[in-house]
């Protein structure tokens, strides 16, 4: 049985996304491909959590984004979205899990 944490100190059980922006991916595929989490983990783009490779939400960037990529497993943004389908990739968005 888990105690009633609250408060300023309570440090919520939600395991949240790792943020990568899409100037991130193009520095990592600056000729496009296939963007994983298991493959961000291989170029050093995410750390492990735990010893787990963590899920990743990929998010909009500041810089024009125009590089051919597909994405998958990963949770994405919609003006991320928007920016990868303009530039001709493609998108199998993975849902977010909710624990109840």
């Amino acid at each position: 049985k888990l105690p009633k944490n609250r408060g300023y100190a309570f440090k919520s059980f939600e395991i949240k996304p790792v943020g990568v922006s899409l100037d991130k991916i193009s520095k990592f595929y600056p000729e496009g491909g296939v963007v994983t989490p298991a493959s961000l983990y291989e170029l050093k783009a995410i750390k492990k959590r735990k010893g787990w490779i963590p899920q990743v939400k990929i998010l909009g960037g500041k810089e024009k984004f125009s590089i051919k990529i597909e994405v998958s497993g990963c949770l994405v943004s919609n003006s991320a979205k928007e920016a990868i389908t303009k530039a001709g990739g493609k998108v199998e968005e993975k849902k977010a899990e909710k624990k109840s």
